[in-house]
């Protein structure tokens, strides 16, 4: 049975799902727990990076799956995740910040695309994989300063500020500079002063913080 194949505490029929990695003792999960508990309601912790063995062929046990996964996950770690909450979607569960939001969360290009979906104003921007697709992006920038921004990763990583074409065909003849997924976006800059981020659960918005840009540490 799937429950004697999963992970101890897991084989509570009906329970909450919660993804995660790491120790299950940090706020935004122990806040998380004890809210649902209190609807009584059962938390079943699953780390994806641990999870065992188990058959495809039965329902899953849960009444819901959660997914409190980083967004900044390793790739083969992150696609491991889609596939389970496919596979959880699939069996009919509602699946929280489900396969299709958290692959937007991984990747710069399709935010670009939610953003233009939505009317939002966003800078110029090339996809490019390699050097000779930067130099071809380049020109229409027309000589102004350009980020070059690996599609993957979180918290300003890997992301570089460009006036010249000589010093960004160097930088994109590294590999490593396309981040973990060989995609990189080459995009307009714009010098501000702060960014905001702004919450929005079912097209309410819960909140909005600014956060000042501290030129001396890396881009966000």
């Amino acid at each position: 049975r799937i429950g004697q194949e999963l992970p101890l505490g897991v084989t509570v029929q009906g329970a909450v799902c919660v993804l995660h990695t790491g120790p299950t003792d940090v706020v935004w999960l122990d806040k998380l727990k004890s809210r649902l508990v209190s609807r009584g309601a059962k938390v079943a912790f699953v780390n994806v990076e641990t999870l065992q063995t188990f058959t495809l062929d039965s329902k899953l046990p849960y009444s819901i799956v959660v997914n409190r996964l980083s967004d900044a996950l390793p790739p083969p770690l992150a696609r491991f995740a889609v596939s389970f909450m496919t596979y959880a979607a699939a069996q009919g569960l509602p699946v929280i910040n489900g396969a299709a939001a958290y692959a937007t969360a991984t990747s710069k290009i399709s935010q670009h695309a939610l953003f233009h979906a939505s009317q939002l104003a966003t800078p110029q921007t090339f996809l490019v994989r390699n050097s000779m697709d930067a130099e071809l992006a380049m020109p229409a920038f027309r000589g102004e300063k350009v980020l070059f921004k690996p599609n993957a990763g979180s918290f300003g990583k890997g992301i570089r500020e460009f006036s010249d074409l000589d010093s960004l065909r160097e930088h994109s003849q590294r590999p490593a500079a396309f981040g973990n997924d060989g995609v990189a976006l080459l995009q307009k800059y714009h010098n501000v002063e702060s960014v905001h981020r702004v919450f929005v659960l079912e097209q309410k918005v819960q909140c909005g913080v600014s956060v000042a840009i501290e030129r001396k540490s890396a881009f966000t």
